[in-house]
């Protein structure tokens, strides 16, 4: 699947597959040797990206889905409404379901397994490939320095059992009284579904730095004392 994140185009891996969970492993390892991490922190990896779906080739602009196993989509149809899971008839509130997403309708190559099946699975599937590479029980071998060390591992989306893999945190906020309340019921949410190390953005992320009052994050400090994690 290719798309527009951060970096520009983008490529995300299957890691419902071995040997990209391999490339990944490597990519790690390279990476480790230019920046000598001790913990990693996976973000936008619900996967979030810039277009409703795959990016076709060539293209900086928002394009409805497709899916990578056939580039040809989106010259066949002019629309996500023709055979496609772009528009479902249950979607809640006001985003489509392929919204800043992988297409729904993509497919896994390896296993044939369809992206609307397996979505609330991509970011537990690259924690637990990142954790067995930090753990060196991946067939590419963990840089020196990290062995006999316990590594630190973020995830910003996850599914229940991840804890066993990975910590979290609650996702873009907003600087608010009432995002302060939510966070507890967030925290506690998370707990129940087996992810012990949880927490929200102290003092918020959305918003300008001046709305900010000294009280409110005074009073967010306070409370995150009582997290598991406070970022």
């Amino acid at each position: 699947m290719t798309a527009k994140v951060w970096p520009n185009h983008t490529v995300f891996l299957d890691f419902f597959n071995e040997d990209a969970k391999e490339i990944w492993a490597r990519g790690l390892k390279d990476l480790h040797e230019q920046v000598p991490f001790d913990g990693l922190w996976l973000d936008m990896n619900e996967a979030t990206l810039f277009c409703n779906g795959e990016c076709p080739e060539g293209s900086d602009s928002y394009r409805n889905a497709t899916p990578y196993s056939d580039n040809s989509w989106y010259h066949m149809f002019e629309d996500q409404s023709v055979e496609s899971t772009y528009s479902l008839p249950f979607i809640p509130g006001i985003w489509n379901l392929d919204n800043m997403t992988l297409s729904l309708n993509a497919t896994h190559p390896q296993s044939g397994q369809r992206q609307y099946d397996t979505h609330s699975l991509f970011g537990h599937m690259e924690a637990k490939a990142t954790h067995e590479f930090l753990r060196g029980s991946l067939n590419v071998s963990r840089p020196q320095k990290l062995e006999g060390k316990r590594t630190f591992l973020l995830s910003r989306s996850t599914f229940a059992g991840s804890g066993a893999y990975t910590q979290h945190w609650l996702g873009d906020n907003h600087r608010t009284w009432a995002d302060m309340q939510t966070s507890i019921a967030g925290v506690m949410n998370f707990n129940m579904f087996g992810i012990p190390v949880v927490g929200p953005d102290t003092c918020g992320f959305f918003g300008e730095a001046g709305n900010v009052t000294q009280e409110l994050c005074a009073r967010w400090i306070q409370l995150a004392t009582f997290y598991p994690f406070a970022r």
